[in-house]
Formats: C-alpha cells, sequence, structure tokens
C-alpha cells in the first residue's frame, strides 16, 4: 500500500478560504429571512449570540491545534486526549457529518440550478451531481489546487454579498428599528431566531483538518479561525441590519429573491448567482475535508487501512473516492435537504462538544501552560451551548444520531480485534 505524508502546500489564503466557504454555506441566502421572520429587529441580537458560540468554540480549537498540531481537527484532538474508543467514535461522527454536508450542498444546488433554468425540472439534481463529482476531481489533484479553487470562490461570494450589503444600506428605513412591546415573548422569539442562526455559525473546524498540510501551522491555524469568524461575523450581521433596514415584510424565500423585490434584478441575479457560487466552494471545502478526516483515523489504526492510501499528489485518494460514492448514494436516497442538513449540523455539534471537552482537559492546572485559553470556563460554556442547541432538535434526529453512533461502535469493535495500538495524550 502507498503512503506519502502530506505535502505542506496551503498558505493562509487558502486557509481563511477553507474556513470561510464551509461558515458562509447555503444558509447565508435563506437563514437571515428566517431569522427576521421569527423574531424581526430582535434577530440582530441573535447573530451576536451566534458570534459568540463560535468564537468560544474557536478559542477551544485554537488551544487545541496549538498543543496537538495534527491533521485531523477536532478527530485528532479526540483521539490524543481521550484515546482510541472516544477519538473513533468523534473522527466517525465527524466524518459523516461531512460527506452529509456535501450531499445537502449538492441537493441545494440542485435547486439554485433549477431557479435559474425551471426548464430543466427534475433534471437540476443530475447537474449537481455532474459538478459535485467534478469538484471530487479537482480534489484528487492535491490540496494547492484545491485551495486555489477555494480562494477565486470566496473572492467572488465575499464581494458579492457585500455588494448586497452596501446597496441595501442606502435605503434604510429607520423606522424599521424601532421596538414595541417588548416582552418575555420577545425573548422567546430571540431564542427561535438563535436556533436558526447557529445552524449558519458551523464549519470554521475545517481549518483544523488539513494541519500537516499547512505552512507555518500554529500560527495560520490560530488566525486562520478568529479572522474566518469575524469577517463571516461581520458579514452575516452587516446583512440582517440591511435586511430589517430594507423592509418589514419578511415573506420572501432567499436573499435573492428580497435583492430582485427591492434593489432591482440586476442585483438580485448577482446575488443568485453568488449562491450558486457559494455551493460550489462549501462542496469543495466539505470534499477537501472529509478525506483527511478518514486518512487520519487510518493513519492511527482506527479505521481500515484501505483510507490511508495516497496518490503521488499526496491525496488519500481512495478515501475520496469512498466519500464520493457515500455521498452519491445520500443524494440519490435521501433528496431532502432539511433532513441532511440538520443531522449534519447535529453531528457537528457533537464534535464540537467533544472538542469543548478536550480543551477543558488539556488546559487543567495540572498540566501544560495554556496558549490561547484563559480560563477553563471558556470551554465549559462552549460544551454547555453545545448540548442546549442539540436538545432543541426533534426525537427523529436523535434516533439517527444514536443509530450512527451504534453503528460506529460495531466498526470499532471490529478495528479492535485487528489490535488497534492504544493511544493517549497524557
Amino acid at each position: 500500500m502507498r503512503k506519502i505524508r502530506f505535502i505542506k502546500s496551503l498558505n493562509f489564503l487558502e486557509v481563511f478560504s477553507l474556513g470561510v466557504s464551509l461558515l458562509l454555506g447555503s444558509g447565508i441566502f435563506v437563514i437571515p429571512i428566517l431569522a427576521a421572520k421569527a423574531s424581526g429587529t430582535l434577530s440582530i441580537i441573535s447573530w451576536f449570540i451566534g458570534a459568540i458560540f463560535s468564537t468560544l468554540v474557536g478559542l477551544c480549537l485554537s488551544e487545541l491545534a496549538v498543543k496537538i498540531p495534527r491533521t485531523g481537527g477536532p478527530y485528532a484532538y479526540a483521539h490524543k486526549v481521550f484515546g482510541n474508543e472516544i477519538g473513533f467514535l468523534s473522527g466517525w461522527i465527524f466524518w459523516i457529518a461531512y460527506w452529509m454536508t456535501t450531499a445537502a450542498e449538492t441537493i441545494a444546488l440542485s435547486f439554485y440550478i433549477n431557479a435559474f433554468l425551471p426548464q430543466l425540472g427534475e433534471s437540476s439534481i443530475i447537474i449537481a451531481i455532474i459538478c459535485f463529482l467534478f469538484i471530487s476531481l479537482i480534489n484528487f489533484f492535491g490540496a494547492k489546487l484545491s485551495g486555489e479553487v477555494e480562494d477565486v470562490l470566496t473572492l467572488f461570494k465575499l464581494l458579492t454579498l457585500v455588494i448586497f450589503i452596501v446597496n441595501g444600506l442606502f435605503v434604510l428605513n429607520p423606522t424599521n428599528f424601532t421596538l414595541h412591546n417588548l416582552s418575555f415573548k420577545s425573548l422567546s422569539a430571540i431564542g427561535s431566531s438563535t436556533f436558526l442562526i447557529l445552524f449558519a455559525y458551523t464549519g470554521f473546524e475545517i481549518v483544523t483538518v488539513p494541519e500537516g498540510e499547512i505552512r507555518n501551522v500554529k500560527k495560520t491555524i490560530r488566525r486562520a479561525i478568529f479572522l474566518s469568524i469575524g469577517v463571516t461575523s461581520i458579514i452575516y450581521i452587516l446583512i440582517a441590519i440591511a435586511i430589517v433596514g430594507m423592509t418589514s415584510d419578511y415573506n420572501y424565500t432567499s436573499l435573492a429573491d428580497l435583492a430582485n423585490s427591492i434593489l432591482g434584478s440586476k442585483i438580485g441575479t448577482l446575488i443568485a448567482l453568488s449562491g450558486l457560487i457559494t455551493l460550489l466552494g462549501t462542496i469543495n471545502a466539505a470534499v477537501f475535508g472529509c478525506a483527511r478526516i478518514s486518512a487520519m483515523m487510518a493513519k492511527d489504526k482506527v479505521f481500515p487501512e484501505v483510507f490511508n492510501h495516497m496518490n503521488k499528489y499526496a491525496v488519500p485518494d481512495y478515501s475520496l473516492a469512498i466519500q464520493t460514492t457515500l455521498t452519491l448514494l445520500a443524494i440519490l436516497v435521501l433528496r431532502d435537504f432539511e433532513f441532511v442538513a440538520r443531522l449534519s449540523i447535529m453531528l457537528t455539534l457533537v464534535v464540537y462538544l467533544v472538542s469543548c471537552l478536550a480543551a477543558f482537559k488539556i488546559t487543567s492546572p495540572l498540566f501544560e501552560r495554556k496558549h490561547v485559553i484563559n480560563t477553563r470556563l471558556t470551554p465549559i460554556i462552549a460544551s454547555l451551548l453545545c448540548i442546549i442547541i442539540m436538545l432543541q432538535l426533534g426525537i427523529v434526529y436523535w434516533v439517527a444520531f444514536s443509530s450512527i453512533l451504534a453503528l460506529g461502535y460495531i466498526i470499532y469493535l471490529i478495528e479492535r480485534h485487528r489490535k488497534i495500538k492504544r493511544t493517549s495524550f497524557f
């Protein structure tokens, strides 16, 4: 079996682009409208809460990235801190979350294609699948090419969103920001919109996944995590302000629909095109990260060895091929964007929770000095927030999660009988 070490080919801009791509996914074009519909002007507060949540989890991941600089991100941290069993289950959940995210974004891409070319009808899913397969093919040729593609897609996406914000701020109506009859019901509305927008604030963990391929890794990861969270938070908040200021009627299906109605067809078309570009970038980032997760699990001997095979471009090609097949099956069998998206978010939050607990453990006064986190209160609050958010999901998602966990544990037991080497951080 051919095994090659990862090549350090990614610079700061490419890593930052990965983070922005998963943070600014399909949700940016839908969730701001839904959040405004849920709590109106108060939805702006929800976006600030989301930024705080992301920052807290980002602090935990940064601390882990400095102390455990290994490819695999949250999986690698869980494996090193808690050992094989928890490490495997965390990696298993993380891996499935990524290829399910890819499936959800591909389904969403078919919706956008259908909006542009309604005459395609059901055939739009075929075009979306072809785009997904093409992106997967690009990833076979190395992290550098994938990263450069991400740079271009991210730049276009950011520019179009800035155009929407600038144009929206010029038509603000100050009376739309007036608050009336604040009550306990208002707080409930904030909670409702906060739950919605937290879906948009996951994805920044991708920055930590390709550590073995990043130049000047410790400095780059810390900067990329906080800059990606910072930039996207500013964009989210400004978009929320623009939406509330532009209209008090939130009966729009997407940001493009709103822009088309208020700012004109040219801006509306540009935002719709940005939606397509955004989805391509998100798919690329998820495909890229997913392959690295399973490759590191195989390298640590907690996953079948076949996932550790690499081609001449230092890409885990077998892993990439397997995840592409599974993603394709999920697209064809499920075809339910909301279910797949919500489940992938839940799985990601479980991974965040394990990472926060790992950060809590390694910041113990008995061990090494702290690098990023100055208090253990940070991972405690972040962990509680993860649990609170997960508890908002319905029973169907918990049943699906339990099934995934049970299947993963069976696979782990099978692999353990192949004499998994025990590892521990301390």
